[in-house]
């Protein structure tokens, strides 16, 4: 879970969420110091668990 913080706190750094999109995975992967596709995935694990977590605060605001 560390890793996956750190890689959306690089990425949100990078600009990797910006219109346009001013990083890439292979950017995130070098300030992280290990492969794009490790990057790609704790990017995908922890969009997916912050995701999970606003649906899960949404509705059980309704």
């Amino acid at each position: 879970m560390r890793r996956q913080r750190e890689a959306l706190q690089v990425a949100v750094a990078l600009g990797y969420y910006d219109t346009p999109r001013e990083a890439t995975h292979a950017d995130i992967a070098e300030e992280l110091g290990c492969a794009p596709n490790t990057a790609s995935d704790h990017l995908q694990n922890g969009e997916a668990k912050l995701v999970r977590a606003e649906l899960a605060a949404f509705t059980s605001s309704l």
